[in-house]
Protein backbone atom coordinates (compact mmCIF):
# COMPACT_ATOMS: atom_id res chain seq x y z
CA UNK A 1 0.00 0.00 0.00
CA UNK A 2 3.16 2.34 0.87
CA UNK A 3 5.04 1.90 -2.51
CA UNK A 4 4.12 3.35 -5.84
CA UNK A 5 0.53 2.37 -6.98
CA UNK A 6 -0.32 3.52 -10.83
CA UNK A 7 -2.96 6.18 -10.69
CA UNK A 8 -2.42 7.70 -7.19
CA UNK A 9 -4.35 10.47 -6.83
CA UNK A 10 -7.19 9.48 -9.43
CA UNK A 11 -8.94 6.69 -7.88
CA UNK A 12 -12.39 7.07 -7.25
CA UNK A 13 -12.74 4.66 -3.93
CA UNK A 14 -9.95 3.16 -1.98
CA UNK A 15 -11.50 0.66 0.39
CA UNK A 16 -10.06 -0.53 3.64
CA UNK A 17 -11.80 -3.74 4.94
CA UNK A 18 -10.93 -6.15 7.73
CA UNK A 19 -9.37 -3.50 9.87
CA UNK A 20 -6.59 -2.84 7.35
CA UNK A 21 -6.58 0.76 8.42
CA UNK A 22 -4.10 -0.74 11.54
CA UNK A 23 -1.67 -1.64 8.67
CA UNK A 24 1.51 -1.65 10.28
CA UNK A 25 0.22 -0.06 14.10
CA UNK A 26 -0.30 3.39 11.85
CA UNK A 27 -3.76 4.43 11.10
CA UNK A 28 -3.02 7.84 10.36
CA UNK A 29 -0.32 7.00 7.54
CA UNK A 30 -2.82 4.69 6.31
CA UNK A 31 -5.71 6.98 5.97
CA UNK A 32 -3.16 9.39 4.61
CA UNK A 33 -2.10 7.35 1.98
CA UNK A 34 -5.39 6.47 1.13
CA UNK A 35 -6.41 10.18 1.00
CA UNK A 36 -3.36 10.76 -1.13
CA UNK A 37 -4.76 7.63 -4.02
CA UNK A 38 -7.98 9.16 -3.78
CA UNK A 39 -9.16 12.21 -6.93
CA UNK A 40 -11.09 14.96 -5.96
CA UNK A 41 -14.36 14.20 -4.88
CA UNK A 42 -13.48 10.61 -4.29
CA UNK A 43 -14.35 8.41 -1.28
CA UNK A 44 -12.25 6.04 1.58
CA UNK A 45 -14.44 2.77 3.13
CA UNK A 46 -12.66 2.56 6.21
CA UNK A 47 -13.60 -0.61 8.95
CA UNK A 48 -13.43 0.61 12.16
CA UNK A 49 -14.28 -1.23 15.79
CA UNK A 50 -18.40 -0.45 16.53
CA UNK A 51 -16.63 -0.66 20.11
CA UNK A 52 -15.61 2.66 21.78
CA UNK A 53 -11.56 1.77 22.29
CA UNK A 54 -9.79 4.41 21.15
CA UNK A 55 -6.88 3.50 19.23
CA UNK A 56 -4.66 0.42 20.67
CA UNK A 57 -1.52 -0.77 18.83
CA UNK A 58 0.24 -4.15 19.56
CA UNK A 59 2.22 -6.90 17.98
CA UNK A 60 0.50 -9.48 16.25
CA UNK A 61 1.26 -12.91 14.14
CA UNK A 62 -0.72 -14.79 11.78
CA UNK A 63 -0.73 -18.72 12.79
CA UNK A 64 -1.74 -21.68 11.33
CA UNK A 65 -1.57 -25.42 12.07
CA UNK A 66 1.31 -25.62 9.73
CA UNK A 67 3.15 -22.31 10.50
CA UNK A 68 4.02 -19.20 12.06
CA UNK A 69 4.65 -15.86 10.59
CA UNK A 70 6.36 -12.84 11.26
CA UNK A 71 5.49 -10.53 14.39
CA UNK A 72 4.35 -7.33 12.70
CA UNK A 73 2.43 -3.73 14.40
CA UNK A 74 -1.33 -3.63 14.17
CA UNK A 75 -3.44 -1.02 15.11
CA UNK A 76 -7.41 -1.32 16.13
CA UNK A 77 -9.07 2.11 16.06
CA UNK A 78 -12.55 2.48 17.88
CA UNK A 79 -15.77 3.81 16.73
CA UNK A 80 -15.38 7.08 19.08
CA UNK A 81 -11.97 7.50 17.25
CA UNK A 82 -12.74 7.57 14.02
CA UNK A 83 -13.35 11.24 13.55
CA UNK A 84 -10.04 12.14 14.62
CA UNK A 85 -8.08 9.47 13.26
CA UNK A 86 -9.32 10.75 10.11
CA UNK A 87 -9.29 14.24 10.73
CA UNK A 88 -5.50 13.76 11.45
CA UNK A 89 -5.20 12.11 7.99
CA UNK A 90 -6.78 15.45 6.23
CA UNK A 91 -9.99 13.26 5.97
CA UNK A 92 -13.57 14.23 7.23
CA UNK A 93 -16.16 11.32 7.86
CA UNK A 94 -19.47 11.73 5.71
CA UNK A 95 -21.50 8.51 7.60
CA UNK A 96 -20.77 5.40 9.19
CA UNK A 97 -22.59 2.43 9.41
CA UNK A 98 -22.67 -0.47 11.22
CA UNK A 99 -22.31 -3.97 9.92
CA UNK A 100 -22.23 -6.52 12.43
CA UNK A 101 -19.62 -5.77 14.92
CA UNK A 102 -17.88 -3.20 12.72
CA UNK A 103 -18.67 0.17 11.66
CA UNK A 104 -17.66 0.91 8.03
CA UNK A 105 -17.72 4.77 7.51
CA UNK A 106 -17.29 6.79 4.14
CA UNK A 107 -14.43 9.06 4.53
CA UNK A 108 -13.62 12.26 2.15
CA UNK A 109 -10.68 14.70 2.15
CA UNK A 110 -11.25 17.81 3.03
Amino acid sequence: MFDPLPGTGRWQTVLLADGNVGLGGDPIRVLRRAADLLRRGGSCIAEFDSAPCGVKTQWVRLESSRTVGPWFRWATVGVDSAERVAGDAGLTVLDMHPVGDRMLASLAQR
